[in-house]
């Protein structure tokens, strides 16, 4: 699938060609249409995705049944990290905002790449680190200026 590229995904900047061409070789394209879900909530994780075209919203509904949107997912987005860990629940849901393309590649296809002989798939690895490490940054920006600025929460120190 020529549509993986690192202009349009950052997580394949510095990637050596033949680890991106394999990539393209693995990935699935799946066309999805708008209100269809991804992945559910609690559905074992098994795949990673590429969003090549459309937007989709990243999902969780709270006790009392409203569904909060975490965040939106753009084209150049990837998402679906814990594919790289089979039997894992996923601890959201992603719902297309409109029409999506997807590129889709199995966990067990993603390891074998970044297991890549001769250290080759060293880079994709790393800039999946940095991936989790960034939303895991912003997530916590976002629970700081929750909690500085709710109400109830506003008088406990972080």
């Amino acid at each position: 699938m020529k549509a993986l590229n690192s202009s349009q995904f950052h997580i394949l900047e510095n990637v050596p060609d033949e680890v991106v061409e394999r990539l393209r070789r693995e990935v699935q394209p799946r066309d999805l249409a708008k209100g269809e879900v991804v992945y559910q909530k609690g559905d074992l994780s098994d795949d990673f995705y590429f969003l090549i075209s459309g937007k989709a919203q990243l999902q969780v509904e709270n006790e009392e049944g409203v569904t909060v949107i975490l965040g939106i997912l753009k084209v150049g987005y990837c998402f679906g990290m814990t594919g790289l860990f089979p039997d894992t629940p996923r601890q959201h849901t992603v719902v297309c905002d409109g029409p999506c393309r997807v590129a889709v590649i199995s966990g067990h296809d993603l390891r074998a790449i970044l297991e890549y002989e001769g250290g080759l798939g060293l880079p994709l690895l790393w800039n999946l680190f940095k991936l989790v490490k960034d939303r895991l940054d912003l997530r916590t920006d976002q629970l700081v200026r929750v909690l500085a600025t709710h109400p109830d929460l506003s008088k406990l120190r972080v």
